[in-house]
């Protein structure tokens, strides 16, 4: 019998634990998602300029590289910022993506695709050797009148882990790769 008590409490005590344990893995788990939401959001402050981009039909099948080291590479892709109804000051933006300045500070051009836009759509998140993150995802054009939705490129962006800014994260690298379809 005193076996039998014993297995019991055993048994018990296993169930504790694991009840204890659970919510550990289930926070890790949620903070993965959370880190991802964010990579996510990142990449997606991009789809103005890569569609901008994907609209010239000269690089078909060809792969353009931005490093964002470069002010001018950065003040390029500030300047189609995804606007976001408060501010319109291009170094705002900047240290938002990038965590650095762009040296003269100008405003953001703000306007509408109409009733076709482009689209950014995260694939998937490698975590590279050097600390580093990539994040591959398609440039899309949704035509909304026609009701259809066009690739126009592939893209990945290497994100840097940054404490202090916006998302937690830098965008370091950019390359685009256009797909042999025309605009």
């Amino acid at each position: 019998m005193k076996n039998v008590w014993k297995k019991v409490l055993a048994g018990v005590a296993m169930f504790a634990l694991i009840c204890t344990l659970c919510p550990v893995v289930g926070a890790s788990d949620v903070q993965a998602a959370s880190v991802r939401s964010k990579m996510c959001k990142l990449t997606k402050e991009f789809v103005n300029f890569a569609g901008l981009e994907c609209s010239n039909n000269e690089w078909l099948g060809k792969e353009k590289k931005y490093d964002f080291s470069s002010k001018a590479t950065r003040r390029a892709v500030v300047t189609y910022a995804e606007y976001d109804g408060k501010h319109q000051d291009m170094s705002y933006y900047s240290k938002k993506l990038f965590g650095k300045g762009i040296g003269k500070d100008k405003e953001i051009n703000i306007g509408d695709w109409g009733s076709a836009w482009p689209e950014i759509k995260v694939n998937k998140y490698t975590k590279l050797k050097s600390g580093k993150t990539c994040v591959k995802f398609s440039v899309m054009w949704k035509n909304e009148e026609e009701g259809t939705t066009q690739k126009l490129a592939t893209g990945k962006l290497y994100l840097k882990k940054k404490s202090g800014t916006y998302y937690g994260y830098v965008a370091t690298k950019m390359t685009l790769t256009r797909t042999n379809e025309e605009f």
